[in-house]
């Protein structure tokens, strides 16, 4: 396929307007301004502490946390990055009393969820950011009950519905962005991503974080590069430079040290030569790996990007031109309160999912070019695991430890439950599955689960019962020479989540 063609490919179905995006008419809010000596410089480095804490948690969003410094500079500059709040499509949040009801404010007392989608830009030189797609969507959960924090990638290319004026299309999610922008309004993209990913995940979307490869790329060199632990060599010949041509990518495998550039490529690389990493399920693990390496380099620097005012200006400068959201100034505040008390080096306070198989699937449609699809097209199974996973994120790693050998027996007259159930154990649950089978009868009129080994297994055992509806049982003979350790016999009862 030739040079021209792969980027027609990059269309979303209308011709991409190239030119400097318009500048909002959204007037600059002019704060009370405090005298200058009353500001002390004890408040200041408390300040800037306690927003630093917040965004080291969150990774790639660790950006925003800039725009609370750049206040201290200029309040304009500030108004300018920050956009009303649109959650998952509602009316904006603007008046105090509706503000109150975001799951920030007041956090101690509320104990919510708080829900934050960050998008990274897939944006060429001189495209409006408002009309380019969206190369990342990763939404980072965080629990204040117990000072968790959950991330989920969703594949850039998986097919959503999209609706505009009554009138539903199937789009990848990746131009949402876009069409959510068509309107001109700034934040209008965001706000239908937000609506888009809320709708797939079944939860609320409460704000957002957008930057760009620019200010990804100075956010990176700024620091001083991140190390990231490579597990097999990448090679992408077909990486697309900023023009039409390709720039290719070769990085080695084990620790290396990446510099803004180099963590950009190794984040976004999409056609590497080994099938395995050239999937958008490899890529987005690749991108949360960059997210937690430049969360520990931020940790291991942060006093000195707080504390060198020419490294801090520098950055500053870049970023407001790459960054937008609608967490404003005082949520920041309160949020890092939260995210001073997460002990993010707690490998039990911080879990990363990506949004794969079984929940989407890939097939060749005529007119359609290369798509995920979702197996439920209402996503009701993506919405139970989400909400199993946010309840307790940690519950696939329990299994994975306890390490209980299942299988899964059709005890119906119906073909493909017993090997789909078996599917989704393993890849969902991290279940170690056997080969999955019919059973003796196809007359089970309930679904059983028996325990061989028993009190051996309490989370998988725990896990199937609830997931099941079904009480297990230790049978009272047991088959010579058997190996599995929990046997799940599908009866007619079983219904596919």
């Amino acid at each position: 396929m030739d040079i021209h063609r792969k980027r027609e490919l990059r269309q979303v179905g209308f011709s991409r307007h190239l030119g400097h995006g318009s500048q909002s008419s959204r007037p600059a809010v002019q704060p009370k301004q405090p005298s200058v000596h009353a500001r002390s410089a004890r408040k200041r480095t408390s300040t800037a502490r306690r927003i630093f804490n917040l965004f080291v948690l969150l990774g790639i969003a660790s950006v925003c946390g800039i725009i609370v410094f750049l206040g201290y500079r200029s309040y304009k500059a500030v108004s300018s990055i920050i956009v009303s709040n649109s959650r998952s499509g509602e009316l904006p949040i603007i008046s105090a009393e509706s503000m109150d009801s975001l799951p920030i404010i007041n956090w101690k007392k509320k104990k919510e969820r708080i829900n934050i989608l960050v998008i990274g830009l897939d944006r060429w030189p001189r495209e409006s950011a408002e009309l380019a797609r969206t190369d990342t969507n990763i939404l980072v959960s965080i629990n204040p009950e117990d000072r968790s924090v959950v991330m989920i990638s969703i594949p850039r290319d998986l097919e959503v519905p999209y609706e505009q004026n009554g009138y539903t299309q199937y789009i990848k999610i990746n131009a949402v962005h876009v069409y959510g922008g068509l309107n001109g309004a700034k934040g209008s993209g965001p706000a239908a991503v937000k609506q888009s990913v809320s709708d797939l995940l079944g939860i609320p979307i409460h704000y957002f974080v957008r930057v760009d490869f620019q200010g990804f790329r100075s956010l990176v060199d700024t620091i001083g590069g991140i190390t990231v632990k490579v597990d097999k060599q990448l090679y992408d010949y077909e990486y697309p430079d900023e023009g039409t041509g390709y720039d290719p990518v070769k990085i080695e495998a084990g620790e290396q040290v990446m510099d803004g550039q180099t963590a950009l490529k190794y984040a976004r690389s999409r056609h590497s030569t080994d099938p395995a990493q050239a999937s958008d399920l490899d890529r987005a693990a690749r991108q949360q790996k960059v997210l937690i390496a430049i969360k520990e380099k931020m940790i291991a620097t942060k006093w000195d990007l707080i504390t060198d005012p020419v490294k801090l200006s520098k950055l500053l400068d870049t970023l407001k031109d790459y960054v937008l959201t609608d967490i404003r100034i005082e949520e920041m505040l309160q949020l890092a309160d939260l995210a001073k008390e997460i002990d993010t080096s707690n490998s039990r306070k911080v879990v990363s999912v990506v949004l794969g198989a079984p929940y989407i699937y890939h097939e060749e449609r005529a007119g359609k070019d290369w798509r995920f699809y979702p197996r439920d097209p209402i996503f009701q199974d993506i919405h139970t695991f989400v909400s199993e996973t946010l309840d307790n994120p940690f519950l696939a790693q329990d299994i994975a430890a306890e390490g209980a050998f299942v299988r899964i027996e059709n005890g119906t007259t119906s073909s493909g439950l017993a090997s789909n159930l078996s599917l989704l154990l393993r890849t969902s649950y991290g279940m170690k599955m056997d080969t999955s089978r019919s059973a003796g009868r196809t007359d089970y009129t309930a679904t059983e689960i028996q325990v061989i080994n028993n009190s051996e297994f309490p989370a998988t055992q725990a896990f199937l019962e609830r997931y099941l509806g079904v009480v297990s049982y230790v049978p009272s003979e047991l088959t010579a020479g058997e190996k599995a350790d929990i046997i799940v016999i599908v009866g007619s009862d079983f219904v596919p989540k």
